[in-house]
């Protein structure tokens, strides 16, 4: 593995989870509890080489977070499925499968939450930052995401 390599990718890529379909219930009367399918979620990615904007797809594992937003507090995480990742090269995703990610040997990418900026509102749109870690390749990056919220009829 050519760490220099993961270390650019992995400086590179800008995460934006997209959860096609969340459940979203009231734990109680003051948190929320979210809840991944994993048959509909997928964390998108984008990163640049020398040349090319380069976008592409990991499919999500699971994910389930507790959300406090009158505390702004977070706990919970998603794991993706890393052999899943795909940016429509085959000869590139290849090369980042084996060579870069190494699939084989780090299956599973995890982000742990740990809180939030922004006003996460119960009903309609939002816009809040995630705090948490990223923990791929067997190693942990702290990660600030920014995310775009539309809550309506229990779902995210």
């Amino acid at each position: 593995m050519h760490r220099r390599n993961f270390a650019g990718f992995a400086k590179a890529v800008s995460l934006a989870f997209l959860f096609a379909s969340i459940a979203l219930t009231a734990a109680n009367a003051e948190t929320l509890s979210v809840v991944a399918d994993p048959v509909q979620s997928h964390v998108y990615f984008s990163t640049r080489d020398n040349v090319h904007a380069i976008q592409g797809s990991f499919r999500v594992k699971d994910g389930n977070f507790i959300l406090d937003p009158a505390a702004h507090s977070i706990s919970g995480a998603m794991s993706v499925d890393v052999p899943t990742g795909q940016s429509g090269s085959h000869m590139r995703d290849g090369k980042m499968q084996s060579d870069v990610l190494e699939s084989g040997k780090f299956p599973v990418a995890t982000f742990t939450a740990n809180g939030f900026e922004g006003e996460l509102a119960r009903v309609g749109d939002s816009h809040v930052r995630v705090h948490g870690t990223l923990r791929i390749h067997g190693s942990d990056h702290p990660m600030v995401l920014d995310f775009s919220v539309h809550i309506e009829g229990g779902n995210l």
